[in-house]
């Protein structure tokens, strides 16, 4: 197993663990074991057996930690670090503001697979989930102006950084 696809699969539990109240679940039966967060990864023996993988290393990166055990099931729930590493909106989009404002400009590349961002060499798209969340973050900063179209075509199309000051709050 490759260890880039056991990292999206455990980036992919923590997300999955913020729509189940932060748990996520280690189930055994006659088949084995699998990994259940707000559904179940047993798809492919492959995919069971990756997705296990991530628990193990969410597990061991002491993202997660054992809180109910039995012969049936065992529950885990996600620490601060966990929901701390776990990527948020309002992360999403100061990642993008200090990519674009350090490169000039990001790519919103289109491709068969769907639409992600890249920035220079960076690409913001690790699991379905965080390239969702990029893409959405993205459209607040066009929304508010802090980036502006330059040139579109087919494959890609290219935003600039706008130069906008960040809004103030009324006091």
């Amino acid at each position: 197993m490759q260890n880039q696809s056991i990292q999206e699969a455990a980036n992919e539990l923590l997300y999955e663990s913020a729509k189940s109240a932060d748990l996520l679940m280690k189930v055994r039966n006659g088949v084995g074991d699998f990994v259940k967060a707000k559904r179940a990864y047993v798809d492919t023996d492959e995919m069971r057996e990756m997705y296990l993988a991530g628990l193990e290393q969410l597990l061991a990166e002491g993202k997660i930690q054992q809180t109910l055990g039995s012969r049936d099931m065992t529950v885990f729930r996600v620490t601060d670090e966990g929901r701390r590493s776990r990527l948020t909106s309002e992360l999403a989009r100061t990642n993008l503001l200090e990519a674009v404002k350090a490169d000039g400009f990001i790519a919103k590349v289109h491709s068969v697979d769907g639409e992600y961002l890249q920035c220079g060499t960076q690409v913001f798209s690790d699991s379905d989930e965080e390239r969702i969340l990029y893409l959405e973050a993205f459209c607040d900063l066009l929304h508010h102006g802090y980036v502006e179209p330059t040139s579109e075509s087919k494959e890609m199309s290219l935003y600039s950084f706008a130069n906008k000051k960040p809004l103030k709050r009324a006091i």
